[in-house]
């Protein structure tokens, strides 16, 4: 049909609209049948195709945006067409190629429970409010390219038997929780600002996240992936002021664990690092938690093992204060045999076997202070700390390289 006959059969009701529907695939069906579809099939796609390119549907009974539970046997398409009104499509059936091209949402777009058949096109659309397709069955590609969603998109419980494609999209907020991808699924050069839920989705093709930016840490939590997806060209950058919630922590370990499953150990430790500081920055307080004051000697240690220059410089600034500690409390302020003491005190390993009687007594001839005493635990203690963070640091620089 043209874009006049399809207006007038639309305003004759939903159910003139399904009556003709299901009369078209009853012929298509009949022409399979018999045989005769291949000579038949254009003029059968001619008569089944619904155009309503262009139209403003305000609600009004002169244009309705009350589509729910239609059938529409061949393509139609709604490019370039305005929805003021909430646009209900929900339960509805999309036998042929669908158009939703340059569509402006500026209410509620509904697409609960749909069946798409063939190929469904919804690029460079404009959500004003929320895009629910919930439940929904894409059986062949659908593309969101270009799209704008600035409410929440909804694709919970989804099935999708074809490739799926997020290009260069902004989403606010989105759920994909229970949805299955069969094939690939794309969310290149995308920017989620709000909440994006992932958790518990089945994807058996894959993911692609290249330049994707996140303003909050996707929740990956019970997701599941034939081969893990590349997380090192994602971006996830919490605007300044972010404060961490309670999922955050969580989120941060299910991305550390999706980098590990890929060999990423760059990902992988920087998603640690997000974690422990997701636990300090909500569930952990410096008044309360001694695993607040860890993961900040972590930080500022070795920045969470990923630095071996950093520990190296702790290191060696604890061997030159005590050095002047232990000179200060001494005879006549030998800054020789306190350095060498203090080293001795730091790295007990390197000197294994040697007595440091000697310099004890040519430091302190009247006595040890009790206070030398416990400093040389002390530091002893300091030492194995940073030189067990150096380890991890040189550990973390080998596997990178």
């Amino acid at each position: 049909m043209n874009r006049e006959e399809t207006i007038a059969l639309w305003q004759k009701g939903k159910g003139a609209w399904n009556t003709w529907a299901r009369a078209m695939l009853a012929e298509r069906k009949r022409l399979e049948e018999g045989g005769e579809w291949e000579s038949k099939k254009n003029d059968w796609e001619e008569r089944a195709k619904a155009n309503f390119e262009g139209l403003e549907f305000t609600g009004r009974k002169e244009a309705p945006c009350n589509f729910s539970e239609c059938v529409f046997p061949g393509s139609c398409s709604f490019s370039n067409a305005k929805f003021e009104a909430i646009a209900d499509f929900s339960k509805s059936e999309f036998h042929g190629m669908s158009a939703f091209g340059y569509v402006q949402f500026l209410n509620t777009a509904v697409f609960r429970k749909c069946i798409f058949k063939n190929e469904a096109a919804f690029g460079l659309c404009f959500f004003s409010k929320s895009a629910r397709f919930k439940s929904c069955e894409f059986r062949k590609d659908v593309r969101f390219d270009g799209s704008c969603i600035e409410n929440l998109a909804e694709f919970m419980d989804s099935s999708f038997l074809g490739g799926v494609s997020f290009y260069e999209c902004n989403i606010h907020h989105a759920q994909f929780f229970g949805s299955e991808f069969l094939k690939r699924l794309s969310f290149a050069k995308t920017k989620f600002t709000g909440n994006i839920i992932f958790c518990a989705m089945k994807c058996n093709g894959w993911l692609q996240l290249r330049d994707s930016i996140f303003l909050q840490p996707p929740d990956f939590t019970q997701a599941s992936f034939r081969e893990p997806p590349r997380l090192d060209t994602l971006r996830i950058e919490p605007p300044e002021g972010y404060k961490a919630g309670p999922e955050d922590a969580a989120r941060w370990r299910a991305l550390r664990r999706m980098a590990a499953q890929a060999g990423d150990h760059v990902q992988e430790a920087e998603f640690f690092a997000q974690e422990l500081q997701a636990h300090r920055g909500y569930a952990d307080k410096p008044h309360t938690s001694a695993r607040w004051w860890l993961g900040w000697g972590y930080q500022i240690g070795s920045d969470f093992g990923r630095s071996a220059p950093l520990p190296f410089l702790w290191l060696s600034n604890l061997v030159v204060w005590f050095s002047l500690l232990y000179a200060w409390l001494g005879e006549g302020f030998q800054v020789g045999r306190a350095a060498l003491l203090s080293l001795k005190n730091a790295l007990p390993f390197l000197f294994v076997g040697q007595d440091t009687g000697g310099l004890y007594d040519a430091l302190y001839p009247h006595g040890v202070p009790l206070g030398v005493t416990a400093l040389g635990a002390f530091e002893t203690f300091c030492g194995g700390v940073l030189v067990f963070l150096l380890i991890l640091g040189a550990r973390y620089t080998l596997r990178v390289r």
